[in-house]
């Protein structure tokens, strides 16, 4: 039986990883920032490595959502106090005792693989064609015509096929 996940906290890294080197200069443009806070919203891999902490309640099996961790240190309240215990090992996690724990998490890889920065591609110059700060668009030239919804931008991973190249880091 899972136990209940109350919280998850995640820093924040200092740097995301390096542009990839042939991005156009639309695509340079576009905040790197976001574009990975998008990849990684959608996957539960990590690049660089951080600190994650979690808090679950009850006894069970826990297996932490975000890949490859490393549990840095486990703590239970003591109903006054975080103490640190050693928490038994199982299957791609660990097994909790009944009560409360604040688990410390170091996940992450150093540098994204090839699939991961093609994805930053796609879905970078994906976003500096279509603009993401306009809702829908409509071109006409006389004989040819298109709309674009307004969704075009929210489903970005999937319209620039970056989602494809990302479905292995998905769980």
């Amino acid at each position: 039986m899972p136990v209940e996940i109350v919280r998850e906290d995640e820093d924040l890294p200092s740097d995301y990883p390096a542009e990839p080197a042939d991005l156009s200069p639309a695509a340079q443009a576009i905040d790197a920032t976001a574009v990975w806070a998008r990849i990684e919203q959608w996957i539960i891999r990590r690049w660089p490595a951080r600190e994650v902490q979690w808090i679950t309640e009850g006894e069970g099996y826990f297996v932490p959502r975000l890949q490859p961790a490393e549990l840095t240190k486990a703590e239970q309240w003591n109903g006054k106090d975080w103490i640190e215990v050693q928490p038994d090992p199982a299957p791609m996690g660990l097994y909790l005792n009944h009560g409360t724990h604040r688990l410390t998490y170091q996940v992450g890889e150093a540098e994204p693989p090839a699939p991961v920065m093609r994805a930053y591609i796609r879905l970078a110059e994906y976003w500096a064609e279509v603009q993401p700060e306009g809702g829908a668009t409509s071109v006409s030239d006389g004989d040819y015509s298109f709309t674009r919804s307004a969704n075009a931008v929210a489903r970005a991973l999937q319209y620039s096929g970056a989602a494809d190249l990302l479905r292995r880091y998905r769980s």
